[in-house]
């Protein structure tokens, strides 16, 4: 099997699609409570999440073709998988800095958000035209909530009757209502199978103070190293920061010498 680390996808060996292996929720195998070799328990999801190191293409697309929705993870040491992993430049954190987590999709956005971190989203690459599926986002002014929406029918409106705002109180005006106490955060965009989700988000501690140094595991930006003097440069994968209070400000990397 291949698993390209970008994207989130595993293949079989034939190059044909087997499932998305990326967590809604950003997390990592090490943070699931252990049951045994082959299964882990995600407490998040209250569901299992079974180990595919030592299965065969086979085996893994008799179980997603039994289970769509089925949750797996594999190690470095899955032997029959080879990792695709990012192209770039990987710093490290000598310095012991506070690790900032980055969120790549919906999920793990609301879920940090409702665990009380700010969410600092940015937009990623190119914003693509068309797409297997669409959203809209939306941020709660009082409370940072994330509402999004998946369809054209699909509105705020939807949201206010679900939560059922309008049972208690008496508005005259429910778009007006809504308009006041959400703000847009992103209009229609598209997102593709084929590449990375089109926005991230830094999960951001209420307590990290300004001047903060922090490191950036996953960087959102583009960021280059610059290895060549004619100009040719590398993406930098993970990197220090500052906090400034309204976004981070990315350590410029040094700049090796080169000629050639």
């Amino acid at each position: 099997m291949i698993y390209d680390s970008k994207v989130g996808v595993l293949y079989g060996d034939d190059g044909r699609f087997i499932k998305t292996v990326s967590c809604p929720l950003a997390l990592h195998p090490d943070q699931l409570q252990i049951v045994n070799g082959a299964e882990r328990f995600c407490c998040a999801c209250n569901k299992s999440i079974f180990n595919i190191d030592n299965m065969s293409d086979i085996e893994v697309k008799k179980m997603v073709k039994e289970d769509e929705k089925i949750c797996v993870f594999a190690t470095p040491n899955a032997k029959n998988i080879t990792i695709l992993e990012k192209y770039g430049v990987i710093d490290c954190n000598t310095n012991n800095y506070k690790v900032i987590q980055t969120l790549r999709s919906l999920e793990s956005m609301a879920l940090a958000q409702k665990n009380g971190f700010l969410i600092l989203i940015k937009d990623v690459g190119i914003p693509h035209t068309f797409g297997d599926n669409k959203f809209e986002i939306y941020k709660k002014k009082e409370t940072g909530e994330l509402w999004w929406a998946c369809d054209y029918r699909t509105s705020l409106f939807d949201k206010a009757l679900e939560d059922n705002i309008f049972k208690d109180k008496e508005i005259d005006d429910p778009r007006s209502y809504m308009e006041e106490n959400w703000e847009i955060i992103k209009n229609w965009f598209y997102s593709r199978r084929d590449q990375p989700f089109p926005i991230a988000a830094y999960a951001i501690p209420k307590d990290l103070t300004v001047g903060t140094r922090v490191f950036l595991s996953d960087v959102i930006e583009e960021v280059k190293y610059v290895y060549w003097n004619q100009g040719n440069a590398k993406r930098i994968l993970s990197i220090a920061a500052t906090w400034n209070g309204q976004d981070f400000e990315i350590d410029q990397p040094a700049r090796p010498s080169c000629v050639g």
